[in-house]
């Protein structure tokens, strides 16, 4: 990923600040010079958090930072304490501006693109799609998430707090989430996460969506047809048979009215009379089987209740007895005084023969289970007894309306007297109607039911597409993981790296081990076995850390730049001699910096070094790319620091010394 930084402008409360980049850009000198504070201001432009210094804290309103993203010029400006940034790309015409989430997506804030945040707005410009990594790599079903830009830079910005301190997050010190972010970064660069494999792993989860929207669907369409009661297809079937009958019955009964309408004079209030009795008797029927069931459930909670707390009781008294078994009385517990002594098989309190009060933990233990098999029993009987009254409940519904139906019918035909064959026939025909349309509404309901079990259908066969893409991702992960190539470049690579940096206890002869499980480089010597094994945990020298750890971010970018993957081509360090003395170890010093040159000048020549120290180390020829190097002092205003107009209040007589102007960190 094409990255150049070419400004940084801090506005302060007094004064405005620009600190221009080049190629390869140095900073060096006096600490509290803000020196660190250009860093970490451009991570900060980049979305990073910041802790403001004394100085920042008095001075800081907003930083500004233009880079170029392949190609396309960009402006950053994000102010104290903001958590949106004001992102502006193009050029004349065709400049547009944004504001954009430093960190957290708040859903697309660029039309027409899929931008949340700032993470997505340079992967936008850079015209590559986030990465998606399986968040674990243990369970398939675990979601899908995006490695972010701020995962990529951890390789990119050695930050001076943590570059003798953590590993990159790979160590086991880092915290779960953090560490398995990194490890899936390095997956990602070395390209063990194939696009293939990302692709079927996109795939799965949109699978995996459609089964459980199925499965849902299928089990809230059951639950609600077995809450009207028809559970099942079968008594659709069942009642669209009965209702099927009663329509011939009706119609049977509408003819036969016709032909007995001069011969009989049968009004139709006594056909609603004797359907209203029928109905009343079977109301009185299902009223009493409800309070039976009602009253069959009580009790079976109360003998639930009761068992329950014989369990309790029979625990109680295994204590009781074990804790008073034991206890010899030498007084009386109601008067006090002194017991007489008694035989050995007496109680001491009233003489009479102890009874065997011990108890058999086996047999307290078959109680136990007994109680516990009898509680599981009157739980699921009381489970079917409510699903039953439930059932019983709908049946009284629907009898009471047919039964309030009937009677607001007979009203109308007590209020209105008809002829005997209109008065038939228009029971009929309204029975008719009634039987016509629970007809319709069972068919309807009989859908639902194809519905279910095309659902049903539909995750079984989602089930096995499933498991088809999870047998490919296995075979592909494998393919992954079998393929080191580049894992062994990048042991190459870093160990070059550490050879031409001269940092002492390192040889050519030594063999780099990196494992595909953690990343974590261990050097080994060619015959010592794991005897004596060098890693960043083992390395005792805070000096030897900082430059392991510097080495190893420039053997990545090296492997980034051979394979093309889509690492920003910016490389920021700061303080690599941080534990270092640049006199003492004049030979690590020289050589760190000479193979950062000749990088620069060959492999990275395509990336930009922004090194950050307390001495400069000017290269022994002149690069073939534009170096800039800036002294920054606390005082001289030949060198200034940072923010020149801010200055700590001069040290007071007595405490610590002469009253001298002092530096502040910028």
């Amino acid at each position: 990923m094409k990255m150049q930084l070419r400004d940084l402008t801090l506005t302060c409360r007094r004064e405005t600040v620009v600190v221009r980049f080049s190629d390869f850009s140095y900073f060096f000198g006096e600490i509290g010079a803000g020196k660190s504070t250009i860093a970490r201001l451009v991570d900060y432009c980049l979305g990073g958090s910041i802790v403001l210094t004394p100085a920042l804290q008095n001075e800081f309103v907003s930083a500004r930072l233009a880079l170029r993203v392949s190609d396309v010029p960009v402006v950053l400006q994000r102010d104290r304490d903001s958590d949106q940034v004001l992102s502006t790309w193009g050029e004349g015409d065709q400049e547009q501006s944004a504001r954009v989430p430093a960190r957290r997506a708040q859903g697309i804030v660029i039309p027409g693109t899929k931008v949340e945040n700032l993470s997505d707005f340079v992967f936008h410009l850079a015209g590559i799609s986030p990465p998606r990594v399986r968040r674990s790599r243990i369970n398939d079903d675990s979601d899908l998430e995006r490695l972010s830009l701020r995962d990529l830079l951890w390789y990119c910005y050695l930050d001076q707090d943590e570059i003798d301190s953590s590993f990159f997050n790979l160590d086991a010190e880092a915290d779960a989430p953090r560490r398995n972010k990194s490890r899936n970064v390095m997956r990602f660069l070395l390209g063990i996460h194939q696009q293939d494999l990302v692709s079927l792993e996109i795939e799965l989860d949109q699978v995996r969506s459609q089964r459980l929207g199925a499965e849902s669907a299928a089990a809230v369409l059951e639950t609600s047809l077995r809450t009207s009661g028809f559970a099942s297809p079968d008594d659709l079937d069942r009642r669209r048979r009965e209702v099927q009958a009663g329509l011939a019955a009706a119609k049977r009964a509408l003819t036969s009215a016709r032909l007995e309408a001069d011969s009989k004079k049968t009004h139709a209030s006594d056909v609603l009379r004797r359907q209203g009795a029928d109905l009343a008797q079977e109301l009185d029927a299902v009223v009493s089987a409800m309070s039976q069931v009602t009253a069959t459930i009580a009790t079976d909670k109360r003998h639930l209740h009761e068992v329950q707390n014989l369990d309790t009781k029979l625990a109680r008294l295994s204590t009781a007895s074990a804790v008073l078994g034991s206890v010899q009385f030498t007084h009386c517990p109601k008067c006090a005084q002194a017991l007489p002594d008694r035989e050995q098989s007496a109680c001491r309190v009233c003489g009479l023969p102890e009874p065997d009060t011990s108890v058999d933990a086996p047999a307290v233990q078959i109680a136990h289970a007994d109680i516990e098999a009898r509680v599981r029993e009157l739980k699921e009987m009381v489970s079917s007894q409510e699903a039953q009254l439930e059932r019983i409940r709908v049946r009284h519904a629907e009898l009471m309306e047919r039964k309030q139906k009937i009677d607001l019918e007979l009203n109308q035909q007590l209020r209105s007297y008809d002829s005997a064959y209109l008065s038939l026939a228009t029971t009929h025909e309204r029975r008719l109607g009634a039987l016509e349309e629970e007809l319709t509404s069972i068919g309807r309901t009989r859908t639902l039911h194809d519905q279910i079990a095309s659902s049903r259908k539909l995750a079984v066969s989602l089930v096995e597409k499933e498991a088809d893409i999870r047998k490919r991702m296995a075979s592909l992960r494998a393919k992954a993981e079998a393929d080191l190539r580049s894992l062994k470049r990048l042991g190459d690579l870093f160990k070059d790296c550490l050879l031409r940096a001269r940092i002492p206890g390192f040889a050519a002869e030594d063999v780099v081990r990196l494992r595909p499980s953690d990343f974590l480089p261990e050097i080994l010597p060619l015959d010592g076995g794991d005897v004596a094994v060098s890693s960043f945990a083992t390395l005792g020298s805070g000096g030897k850390k900082t430059l392991f750890k510097a080495c190893f971010a420039v053997a990545v970018h090296r492997l980034a730049a051979e394979s093309a993957a889509p690492l920003p081509s910016l490389l920021i360090i700061d303080s690599p001699m941080k534990n270092i003395s640049e006199r003492e170890n004049r030979e690590q010093f020289v050589g760190f910096h000479e193979m950062l040159y000749w990088l620069a000048d060959g492999e990275l020549r395509d990336t930009q070094f922004v090194l950050i120290d307390k001495e400069f180390c000017p290269p022994k020829t002149p690069l073939g790319r534009p170096l800039s190097s800036r002294h920054m002092t606390v005082v001289d205003p030949q060198t200034p620091p940072l923010i020149p107009g801010y200055r700590d209040r001069p040290s007071e007589p007595g405490l610590g010394g002469p009253a001298t102007p002092a530096g502040r960190d910028a």
